[in-house]
């Protein structure tokens, strides 16, 4: 058990946040937002690159009073970090019914119970929006399944941060995301793993 302790540390994530397992709670970094996230079988600990990729492009994005769509929310970590950086309102997404008590078990752990609506969904079908931000951190078909979507629930001037992909699926992705008549703004690089922020044009 010790050993499976020591396999998450404190983890400091871009330049705000830090991500923790519930064991560390008390090992904050002072000036960072912590993420309390137990590892359990949902994706997103925080320890993937992909996901550090998203929550290093949110950073910056992410606004007070903002309202926010989690697709393929996983552990809920995006979610976690998308609240604690301001925003109003989030909905988490996923599949797979399964993860979403894992995510009710993170937003005890960070002192958010309710603040999330939980939703069982398909990417973005039956869902209305308009949202102000869409955090996406799948693999590539499904991210290709959800862009013909995201310009109907994601306001004028919104952003959208996609990540799961591949470094060698960039130009695939880039020209996708063009023809879904999204704008990429920036995008970053961890190991072989990839990721874009791409804007709603107002």
């Amino acid at each position: 058990y010790r050993e499976c302790e020591e396999a998450f540390p404190p983890l400091e994530v871009g330049s705000r946040f830090v991500v923790l397992a519930p064991w560390h709670r008390g090992k904050e970094s002072p000036g960072r937002i912590p993420l309390v996230v137990k590892p359990g079988s949902a994706f997103g600990t925080g320890y993937h690159e992909s996901t550090q990729i998203v929550l290093e492009l949110m950073e910056t994005r992410v606004k007070s009073k903002d309202s926010v769509v989690d697709v393929g929310t996983g552990s809920g970590i995006l979610s976690l970090g998308a609240l604690k950086l301001g925003a109003a309102s989030v909905v988490a997404r996923d599949l797979d019914g399964a993860v979403l008590a894992e995510v009710e078990e993170n937003l005890d752990l960070n002192d958010l119970r309710g603040a999330v609506r939980l939703e069982e969904g398909d990417l973005l079908r039956g869902f209305e929006g308009p949202v102000d931000l869409l955090t996406a951190n799948i693999v590539l078909e499904p991210l290709l399944q959800l862009l013909p979507d995201v310009r109907r629930v994601l306001r004028p001037g919104g952003w959208a941060l996609f990540s799961g992909l591949l470094g060698t699926e960039k130009q695939t992705f880039l020209a996708a995301l063009e023809e879904a008549g999204l704008r990429p703004a920036e995008d970053r690089a961890r190991g072989e793993w990839w990721g874009v922020a791409a804007q709603n044009p107002a």
